[in-house]
């Protein structure tokens, strides 16, 4: 259908195809978290993230490859930012680190023999590069070099595996390396260095780890709506178990590559100059900036890149305090601060009666939570979270409050270096109706349309509501009462025994997601679902 994604990524980085001026961000506000982006474009460049309002969708900037399949989702949330011709995402301004910065490691892995170093990573970040780029230091430096990649598919995230060993002396040896022969587990990818295959060529006595814990989603998780992929801790574990757990080193070397540099492609430099500080490569950091030079990518980034890896292994704090204001990560909040936040967005979503009835709930669910369990919140703030959820769905109003918020226009801005104006992809659901069978795409032009249906918003449900005589509008209205009911019956009966069963029928309405037809078939799944727990937990209260 088009070029390989990977090969048109690597000529725009090397200035062989134009940047692209459409770049596509994803309003989280406006964004349900439904999924239907990624099954539309099967791309994973979609990351699945936890946010104040649940599990979203972004798109991962620096990974994506520009051929907007994702728009097609049947979601309001997708808008094109335009830039100027030849600029991109912007880069952050570092302060000069000189080589003065980063003092010589105290001690360096000896090269008495062969030095085996197994990289385990994603395709189309780099690793084979990598892999060349120490062969060519090696050479560099004298030594005697094999290598070996084991590629996968960089399009869809796949495995590779990069063999590298050094030596002082010609080698006789096959490419790949034996079972329990590796010095050095590189790994750029932590789900990778955990994996089975990685692990029968690493030892308990011999082989180190220099690991990168950041974990990539692939296709499969991006799919599936996942969160976190594995517990970090679990992986690091099982790489600990199999390695020199006492001398391994772990960097989550995208994020901090990420704040520092906009991009995630130098965070296998980064993990390289971390591994060197660490004392675990047998060769000069001047050979391997060489051979960064040789390579003629992205020089001067890739430079700084390796040498901030090094300063980072020196002196966390002093890296990772760079561009962490970039991150948001989610809030922790007391159970009264949820409900009073919530309840501030509800009187914008629709007037301070509204968030009233919003308040007056909570406080009886409260009052009977207390009751049966004196002191806990737990139960309030989850029907705090749903209640809001479901109170505040997203009609044309909503989305037009969202899509023209200033501070989602000011963080789709932040991104890139040149923005020149915001497009909408939208289908209106009454024009749907009539046969438009594609999303429109709406310049500046319309967002004063929008400003005007967003203060609109008090004829939410009324008889001039024209939007809310819509079947799916109806059921959002009667999602409300329906939630409601759900949680007043179970209070009734709620006690100690039964409170984590209750717990998880208030939590169901989490997985109303979407809009339109893709909502219409979440609620019908969900409502099937508490019918069955609320009958369930009907006969656990009657036995």
């Amino acid at each position: 259908d088009q070029m390989c994604a990977a090969k048109k990524s690597r000529r725009r980085r090397r200035g062989r195809l134009p940047q692209p001026v459409r770049r596509i961000v994803i309003n989280e506000r406006v964004c349900e978290g439904c999924g239907d982006c990624v099954t539309q474009s099967n791309c994973v460049s979609l990351h699945p993230v936890e946010t104040e309002f649940g599990v979203k969708t972004r798109v991962h900037q620096s990974s994506c490859n520009a051929d907007y399949s994702c728009v097609m989702g049947d979601c309001p949330s997708f808008v094109s930012v335009m830039v100027d011709e030849g600029t991109g995402l912007k880069r952050r301004s570092l302060p000069e680190l000189p080589d003065v910065a980063v003092e010589e490691p105290a001690a360096k892995a000896p090269l008495e023999g062969p030095y085996h170093v197994l990289m385990p990573g994603i395709g189309g970040t780099g690793v084979v590069t990598i892999n060349a780029l120490l062969a060519t230091a090696a050479l560099l430096d004298g030594r005697h070099v094999i290598t070996l990649d084991q590629t996968g598919l960089a399009q869809k995230g796949g495995a590779v595996l990069s063999h590298l060993t050094i030596s002082p002396e010609p080698i006789e040896a096959a490419n790949r390396i034996s079972y329990a022969a590796a010095d050095l587990l590189l790994g750029f990818d932590i789900i990778g260095a955990a994996a089975l295959a990685t692990l029968k060529r690493v030892d308990s006595d011999r082989t180190t780890a220099v690991l990168n814990t950041h974990q990539t989603p692939t296709a499969d998780s991006v799919r599936a709506g996942l969160t976190v992929l594995s517990d970090d801790a679990h992986l690091a574990q099982v790489v600990n178990q199999a390695t020199r757990s006492e001398d391994n080193v772990f960097a989550d070397a995208s994020r901090l590559a990420e704040a520092l540099f906009g991009s995630h492609l130098q965070a296998n430099i980064f993990l390289l100059g971390v591994a060197y500080q660490a004392g675990r490569l047998p060769l000069a950091a001047s050979s391997i900036e060489q051979a960064i030079r040789l390579n003629g990518v992205e020089v001067e980034r890739n430079v700084d890149a390796f040498r901030w890896g090094r300063k980072y292994r020196q002196d966390p704090d002093s890296v990772a305090s760079f561009g962490l204001e970039d991150q948001h990560p989610v809030p922790l909040e007391s159970t009264d601060a949820l409900i009073s936040r919530r309840a501030e967005d509800l009187v914008a979503y629709q007037n301070s009666a509204y968030a009233d009835r919003y308040l007056g709930f909570l406080k009886g669910v409260r009052g009977v939570e207390d009751r049966v369990r004196p002191g806990s919140t737990e139960l309030t703030a989850t029907v705090a979270l749903y209640l809001y959820k479901l109170m505040a769905y997203k009609d044309e109003y909503e989305v037009a409050r969202l899509l023209t918020d200033p501070e989602f226009d000011r963080q789709a801005g932040n991104r890139f270096e040149a923005p020149r104006k915001i497009v909408y992809h939208l289908h209106p659901p009454l024009l749907r109706t009539l046969g438009l069978k594609k999303k429109l795409a709406l310049g500046p032009w319309f967002r004063p349309v929008l400003r005007l249906l967003a203060n609109l918003k008090g004829l939410r449900g009324g008889l001039l509501d024209l939007f809310g005589r819509a079947a799916i509008r109806k059921q959002e209205r009667e999602l409300i009462d329906w939630y409601r009911d759900t949680v007043e019956t179970l209070l009734v009966g709620l006690r100690d025994d039964n409170f984590a069963r209750a717990l998880e029928v208030a939590c169901l309405p989490d997985q109303i997601r979407g809009y339109e037809d893709i909502k219409a078939a979440s609620i019908e799944k969900v409502r099937r679902e508490t019918d069955q727990k609320l009958a369930e937990l009907t006969r656990q209260t009657a036995a």
